[in-house]
């Protein structure tokens, strides 16, 4: 994101209410979700198995889930694995038609054929880690002839996090635009989050850090970006020394600056919930990508728009854990718990499975709602896998 696109979207948010929380509020997901099943009256008991905390969830005395971090009940093992390979999804993504920006995945051995895809692609490209989370790892504007940086900055800070993991490098076409993550949690939409790069507004009198010691204050307000406060890491100073300033230079009185273009929470990143100002074409694009992979119901899919008016737009990436955190609080825009939704979408399947629902009068207006959303989305994910089938029945008997 540039400072045009930042200016554009404050102007267009800026009627948005701003949040405000106790910091007292949860942030650990096994709380969030300890305190959903309360609001909808379930029963849950803790139990401590394979060296992680489970959480088994009843109603009516019966068990209707289970849950432990990191794994949404619904999700498959299969939609899992799938999720966290780059290749496997963007091939699942690509068969369904759902865009996405050119991209290739290396070990850290193999930086000779790295430099020669990249060569290929229109410079600038992004250059990731695989696996770290936070924005970690990842490098934007990167060209042919900074590559080989960006390269070895990526494969340390994975041998720093995992020294005894094996570095993997996914390097990526570069869209330009706003980075929104929609939300889908049983198969039906939830939120979109515009997820905002750290920036500062200058007043004339004061440096980029007493401008960062503000902001930081700000955050506070907010338990989810509270706990993300901006740090003067070597990787930030970096950043604002590339823009040719410095922690000491004083701001133009409404200059807008940018503490870096990714929309990293560690780098000033905001959240907004920015739903009503998307087009619906977005909202079913993301939609579209959790229904791409076998098994998924609940995931988060980060899409690039040009702008918040866009039609269309690309999907950088499919998250099968997704941190309704950022839904949950956030900075700007109406706040809601998608995490609530998932388990009512579990007490309404335990509902027609015990022969509950035999007629409209047996559920109310909303769980009427949830089923017809849920059956289409199911409908049009059976289509999804008979043409996963049929591509791999085609592949196969073709080698014949």
């Amino acid at each position: 994101m540039d400072k045009v696109h930042l200016q554009e979207v404050l102007d267009q948010t800026k009627n948005l209410k701003q949040n405000e929380y106790p910091l007292s509020l949860p942030l650990d997901f096994i709380e969030l979700v300890k305190s959903s099943l309360t609001e909808l009256d379930l029963s849950f008991e803790e139990k401590f198995e394979n060296n992680r905390k489970n959480i088994y969830i009843y109603r009516q005395n019966q068990l209707i889930s289970k849950y432990f971090k990191g794994k949404y009940p619904n999700n498959t093992f299969l939609s899992r694995r799938i999720s966290n390979d780059k290749f496997l999804t963007e091939y699942y993504l690509k068969l369904n038609d759902v865009p996405m920006p050119s991209s290739k995945i290396f070990k850290g051995d193999e930086v000779g054929d790295a430099i020669k895809f990249a060569k290929k692609l229109e410079s600038p490209f992004v250059v990731k880690a695989l696996n770290l989370l936070g924005g970690a790892g990842i490098y934007t504007d990167v060209n042919s002839s900074n590559f080989r940086k960006f390269w070895d900055a990526c494969i340390r800070v994975q041998k720093k996090y995992y020294p005894k993991g094996s570095p993997k490098v996914l390097i990526q076409q570069q869209i330009e635009g706003l980075e929104i993550r929609v939300n889908v949690s049983e198969g039906i939409f939830q939120s979109a989050i515009l997820r905002l790069p750290g920036y500062l507004i200058g007043d004339g009198a004061s440096s980029v850090e007493d401008l960062i010691r503000v902001k930081n204050k700000e955050r506070s307000r907010n338990p989810y970006l509270n706990k993300h406060q901006i740090k003067l890491t070597d990787e930030l100073k970096e950043n604002i020394s590339n823009q040719g300033r410095s922690l000491t230079d004083i701001l133009k009185k409404g200059e807008v600056f940018l503490l870096t273009k990714q929309p990293a929470l560690r780098f000033g990143g905001e959240v907004i919930n920015v739903t009503g100002l998307l087009s619906p074409d977005i909202l079913e694009l993301g939609l579209s990508a959790v229904r791409a992979i076998p098994g998924l119901h609940t995931g988060g899919v980060d899409i690039i728009i040009p702008h918040l008016k866009s039609h269309t737009g690309h999907v950088i990436e499919v998250n099968k854990n997704p941190a309704f955190q950022m839904c949950i609080y956030t900075d700007k825009g109406k706040p809601h718990n998608p995490i609530t939704e998932v388990y009512k979408s579990h007490i309404l399947d335990h509902k027609i499975l015990n022969e509950e629902i035999e007629c409209t009068d047996d559920i109310n207006d909303e769980e009427m709602k949830q089923i017809v959303q849920r059956y289409k989305y199911l409908l049009e994910k059976d289509k999804v896998n008979s043409k996963i089938i049929n591509d791999f029945h085609k592949s196969k008997f073709d080698k014949k």
